[in-house]
């Protein structure tokens, strides 16, 4: 399976070896069409090659999977949802059941880190997308530095 690498705003991607897990940067701004992922294979100073997906996104996306539940005030809908991945700009949940819900509604989601604090989690967020019972949302404010999810999402 293909490591994944962020690029950063300065176009430095941080690699990790799957095998002795030694880690090194380097400048990519020579990689061109920015919109899209690009595949390539990585060899590691230890020598092992292995292949990399470098994802453009602005956030870094952590994998998660926390139990949460959503609020839909507007249609008078809640409900139990698992959280699948969080970025600073938003998370994506898989719904539990079959709720009525559309891309441009906004929700109230609410769920705990497992962190060592269980930190609770309220966001108001934009519902951007829906597949099947996979939801991509975005946060409406911004994640401060301040903000204990911010510390949650950029740490490894």
């Amino acid at each position: 399976m293909a490591e994944r690498v962020f690029l950063n705003s300065d176009n430095i991607a941080q690699f990790v070896c799957p095998q002795c897990k030694k880690l090194w940067r380097k400048d990519l701004s020579a990689i061109q069409n920015p919109t899209q992922n690009v595949v390539f294979n990585c060899k590691c100073p230890c020598g092992h090659a292995f292949p990399v997906v470098l994802e453009r996104r602005q956030f870094h996306r952590r994998e998660t999977n926390l139990g949460g539940a959503f609020i839909h005030d507007r249609k008078q809908t809640r409900g139990i949802i698992v959280v699948k991945n969080i970025s600073l700009g938003g998370l994506g949940f898989e719904l539990t059941n079959d709720y009525r819900i559309a891309s441009g509604d906004v929700v109230l989601v609410r769920f705990n880190l497992d962190d060592p604090f269980g930190t609770l989690v309220t966001k108001e967020t934009l519902i951007r997308k829906i597949r099947g019972t996979y939801v991509g949302a975005e946060f409406i404010e911004q994640i401060w530095k301040h903000d204990l999810l911010h510390l949650y999402v950029s740490e490894p």
